[in-house]
């Protein structure tokens, strides 16, 4: 099976990195592919459309912990003014590709999304905690 793992997220904004540092952890990881992006955008249903299953690791200010959920494709427009969801993104690669890839948000705990490099610590930890979970999760 082979596993998309996208991390998003601007590593300029502090917490907001995370899911970008959760991707990197698994950068040559064998059967996984690692894409980090600020935001989701139409060209990424080409990567969609060549795995089985797709990850998407962002962080979440109201994550109250480390999350992983099933996302079923929707046909939702997004507002373009920031970003395309992960679920939208799946319904554009249902649509123009006749499938989509079986599709989890991994959430990570945000607390800080001033300026700046660097994770907070409770989200560094919380990095940690993502890692266990979605290596748990991609072996399956």
């Amino acid at each position: 099976m082979s596993v998309l793992l996208v991390g998003i997220g601007n590593t300029l904004r502090r917490d907001d990195g995370a899911g970008a540092a959760v991707a990197n952890r698994f950068s040559g990881r064998a059967g996984c592919r690692v894409l980090v992006v600020h935001q989701l955008l139409p060209e990424h249903v080409e990567e969609l459309a060549r795995c089985d299953r797709v990850v998407f690791a962002d962080a979440a200010v109201d994550a109250g912990g480390v999350r992983l959920e099933r996302l079923a494709p929707s046909a939702r427009t997004p507002d373009f003014g920031h970003t395309g969801d992960p679920a939208w993104l799946l319904g554009l690669c249902e649509v123009l590709c006749g499938r989509a890839p079986e599709g989890w948000l991994l959430a990570v705990p945000a607390f800080d999304l001033g300026f700046g490099e660097g994770l907070s610590a409770a989200t560094a930890a919380a990095v940690g905690a993502a890692e266990r979970v979605l290596r748990d999760h991609i072996t399956k």
